[in-house]
């Protein structure tokens, strides 16, 4: 069965809303390369196309997300980037007041040279992979929701190019685990109170 989000704005299907877009935008930055002294400047175009897809039924749901963001400087092309994505994240409804939920994703991005992380003298940004997961289980016992879940993600660097050779940032792979347990209690419709514990490994 399908609810009353058909009426909100997208495309429809019997199952689901599809929302496409596309943004381009002009930015001007005086300090491409955020040094402290010689700074240069450029404009940079980025075009930014996205699709969101999202079901529409009673119960249970399930959400698509993927885009990219491409970036092209004006003088300085050795800048240029294209960041992309997809994810997707469902919830099943085991019943009223409890469900399963989890997702997955993965992303291609660039470090922009004002990251403290990015690293110094490469001919071009640093490019990163990410891939990313999470799951957990929500139920509500009278006024209070108990939430449990855990996360994973795995960042894997590129090396770069620079004057003097190859930059090796194979050091900076890594895998992040987490896990979260939380107790939220409803004191009244405006007011609630929760406590939480949070493990993180990395």
């Amino acid at each position: 069965a399908t609810s009353s989000q058909g009426k909100r704005p997208g495309y429809h299907t019997q199952n689901f809303r599809i929302r496409p877009s596309l943004s381009i935008t002009e930015t001007y930055d005086d300090n491409v390369f955020a040094t402290d002294k010689d700074a240069v400047s450029d404009w940079i175009t980025r075009t930014t196309p996205q699709l969101s897809v999202d079901s529409t039924w009673t119960e249970h749901s399930l959400k698509f997300r993927t885009g990219a963001d491409f970036g092209r400087y004006w003088d300085y092309d050795g800048e240029n980037y294209l960041d992309y994505w997809a994810s997707a994240e469902g919830r099943y409804d085991l019943s009223e007041t409890t469900d399963i939920f989890g997702g997955l994703g993965i992303s291609f991005d660039h470090e922009g040279r004002d990251s403290q992380d990015a690293t110094i003298g490469g001919l071009e940004p640093t490019t990163y992979r990410s891939y990313n997961a999470h799951a957990g289980m929500k139920t509500i016992v009278g006024d209070t929701t108990y939430r449990i879940g855990g996360t994973y993600e795995s960042l894997d660097f590129d090396n770069v190019q620079s004057v003097g050779g190859v930059l090796i940032n194979d050091d900076r792979d890594r895998e992040l685990f987490g896990l979260g347990i939380r107790a939220t209690h409803k004191l009244d419709a405006r007011h609630s109170i929760f406590a939480q514990a949070l493990y993180d490994l990395r």
